[in-house]
């Protein structure tokens, strides 16, 4: 009698390694996806701190002579100025620079706007002392998470400024922006101008702004972005909030 083999045949083999192989790239995809979506929140969650720590630093100056090279008791630090898309040299597309907003004290105590009293008040990011000497007001950059990039809802690079400052009557703060086009401190810089900020504080309005975070490269949530927005009325960091991906009101589906 002949006696029964056991065993796979090569079918059986190729079948359960095929499977295996399908199985194992399903949990390599999905691992892959969420590594992608976690590290897409990350930027999120850290750019929407990074705009609430600018507030809480305008509320908390660090005294009169903050960003004006020492020893200026007439000139007092009244807020910042947050651009984005400065044309500078070697500036990565989700680069962010952020500017002291220096000026003279208001001791005579004019009373208008806190635009008005800005210009009224010399205030700005670059100024020259006895027309000789450059000070150029403290400042500093930031670069998003994870090469996302920062744009308008229609999917094009935002290019704009937020001018976040304390009233020099009342120290309220207050929010302005400028949208299409940026405050160029860093070309201002390399070409030795000065008074970048006081010429273009009237185009500055006082509408809601409205970043949408976008992912380079990969795709996250079916091609949905976080829309992080700044309320107009904004007097501190509560203003800055990150709307959700399926909210009727958010900007960036």
């Amino acid at each position: 009698m002949r006696r029964k083999t056991s065993g796979f045949t090569i079918i059986e083999v190729l079948l359960f390694l095929a499977v295996s192989a399908a199985l194992i790239m399903g949990i390599m995809l999905n691992a892959s996806k969420s590594v992608d979506q976690q590290r897409y929140e990350d930027s999120v969650q850290n750019f929407s701190e990074f705009l609430r720590t600018i507030y809480s630093e305008v509320s908390n100056p660090r005294g009169k002579d903050s960003g004006t090279g020492g020893g200026r008791s007439n000139y007092a630090m009244y807020g910042k100025l947050v651009t984005f898309g400065e044309a500078a040299e070697n500036n990565p597309e989700n680069r962010v620079f952020v500017y002291d907003v220096v000026g003279e004290t208001n001791e005579e105590n004019e009373q208008g706007t806190t635009i008005e009293l800005l210009k009224l008040l010399n205030a700005d990011v670059i100024e020259r002392k006895n027309d000789t000497t450059k000070i150029i007001a403290k400042s500093s950059d930031y670069i998003v998470n994870w090469d996302a990039k920062i744009e308008n809802p229609d999917r094009s690079k935002y290019v704009g400024a937020i001018l976040i400052v304390r009233s020099p009557v009342s120290g309220t703060i207050f929010t302005y922006s400028l949208n299409g086009s940026t405050v160029e401190v860093q070309k201002a810089i390399a070409n030795g101008s000065t008074g970048v900020l006081k010429p273009k504080l009237d185009s500055f309005g006082t509408n809601s702004v409205s970043f949408c975070v976008a992912a380079e490269g990969i795709s996250v949530y079916n091609g949905k972005r976080y829309n992080i927005r700044i309320a107009n009325t904004s007097h501190d960091s509560s203003g800055v909030e990150i709307v959700s991906l399926d909210a009727e009101d958010n900007q960036c589906k």
